[in-house]
């Protein structure tokens, strides 16, 4: 709110005396003096003191952000004044007012719109593991459904691969980031679930992945293992060398293993140009 009583000296001029003449003040052109601040015009670029109606800070605006942000707030319980620290307060309580949720994330349209402009642009961060397999099994990257962007994904059958590797774990820097990612990471699966789709999560944590003929035929055993009704998850740990599934979990040969590189990703893009055999 605004602070009061407050005096703000302002210049009079051709487009605000008129303004202080209605208001009973009786101004002289082309000169200086005090008005009360809840008098100045609502276009004023003048300093006020407000208090944060969240904390009690007192700190300073312009008068016309306080007019349009605070007065003119649409819904009565957002005529209030946050200070940099309360912005998120305030913003918050006005996506719930407005929403019924506290984050613009929250809402599928929203997200729906960001994971298209991300698909579109292909600007989702990728690593070389991930869009080697999307080349080698033809896959859609980054292909948005519900509002996510899933690392690879096959359309037709209602299957999206993830690949978990060695940055996997660096990004999640402590527990409480971990525990947090965790949540999204079942509250994602959740939602793909309940829209008809299945996963396929790759884990290697040194990055080392088997020869093009063992993975184009695990991915064809897995496609078969998800057509049972109820499974909807395979995992492929290439570290522990197991095929882990809602079910059942199998101990599997995985043969020699390489670490992709750039190098590779050119190689099998040329490879895939020219038609030759991927295995």
């Amino acid at each position: 709110m605004l602070e009061l009583p407050q005096k703000i000296k302002v210049e009079i001029h051709p487009m605000n005396v008129n303004h202080f003449i209605d208001l009973g003040y009786k101004p002289i052109l082309n000169d200086y003096f005090l008005v009360d601040a809840q008098d100045l015009m609502n276009t004023s670029t003048s300093s006020v003191k407000v208090k944060c109606d969240f904390c009690d800070d007192i700190y300073n605006m312009k008068y016309c952000d306080y007019w349009q942000h605070v007065l003119q707030a649409k819904h009565p319980e957002l005529q209030k004044a946050a200070c940099k620290k309360c912005k998120q307060k305030k913003s918050m309580l006005s996506h719930i007012l407005n929403y019924g949720v506290a984050s613009p994330m929250e809402r599928k349209e929203v997200r729906q719109k960001i994971a298209n402009k991300l698909y579109m642009n292909q600007s989702v961060p990728s690593s070389t593991q991930q869009r080697y397999f999307c080349m080698l099994l033809k896959g859609e990257h980054n292909f948005p459904v519900d509002g996510w962007n899933l690392d690879i994904a096959f359309p037709e059958l209602n299957i999206y691969l993830e690949y978990d590797g060695s940055g996997h774990e660096i990004s999640l820097k402590d527990n409480k980031s971990k525990i947090k990612f965790q949540k999204k990471e079942n509250r994602r699966f959740n939602n793909l679930k309940q829209a008809g789709w299945k996963m396929v999560r790759i884990l290697s944590k040194k990055d080392f992945l088997p020869e093009n003929h063992v993975i184009l035929r695990f991915f064809e055993e897995i496609k078969e293992i998800l057509t049972h009704e109820k499974i909807y998850w395979v995992n492929l740990d290439i570290d522990s060398s197991k095929l882990l599934t809602d079910l059942v979990d199998l101990d599997i040969e995985l043969g020699s293993l390489r670490k992709i590189t750039s190098i590779q990703l050119v190689q099998l893009s040329k490879i895939i140009k020219s038609g030759e055999n991927l295995c």
